[in-house]
């Protein structure tokens, strides 16, 4: 897999990563031997069904995962190997992908920004008081009080 930095503009990155055919097509043949170890086809025991047959029924949903689970590792490898902490998702745009040949792909992401040391000692605040006169509290008070119905126990007992 090889990975390259395409952008790197205040908080945004970008980065462009191709994924070699052969580790695409190793990971297919992998998730089509999960599949073949459930799979109930006519004429076959579960786990063993040959490939060919599993690659006619089942190609389609193993490329999808593996194409998944490529993504998913290419992403962890750029945010680890360039020790980011992204804000968000990172944004996978797929770039071109034909059956036998790699996968290019981009991963755009916007990274928090590095806070430096703080000294809390330079920092002053103010405290604010307010003053709320009586006339004001005892209307508030009166409002809940017109507002809330009366309670009176039930007539007929139910259950």
């Amino acid at each position: 897999m090889q990975i390259k930095q395409t952008l790197s503009e205040g908080l945004k990155r970008s980065f462009q990563v191709t994924f070699p055919a052969k580790d695409i097509e190793s990971k297919v043949n992998a998730q089509l031997e999960k599949i073949g170890q459930k799979a109930k086809i006519p004429g076959f025991r579960p786990g063993k069904v040959p490939l060919p047959i599993l690659k006619q029924r089942y190609h389609n949903e193993a490329l999808s995962k593996a194409l998944d689970a490529c993504v998913d590792v290419a992403v962890k490898q750029v945010v680890k190997e360039n020790d980011l902490k992204p804000a968000l998702k990172p944004n996978v745009e797929l770039d071109t992908f034909d059956q036998g040949k790699d996968l290019v792909f981009s991963v755009n992401l916007e990274t928090l920004p590095t806070i430096g040391d703080i000294k809390f000692n330079d920092l002053a605040f103010e405290k604010y008081v307010v003053e709320v006169p009586e006339k004001q509290i005892n209307q508030v008070l009166e409002n809940f009080a017109s507002r809330t119905r009366e309670t009176r126990p039930l007539a007929k007992l139910r259950k």
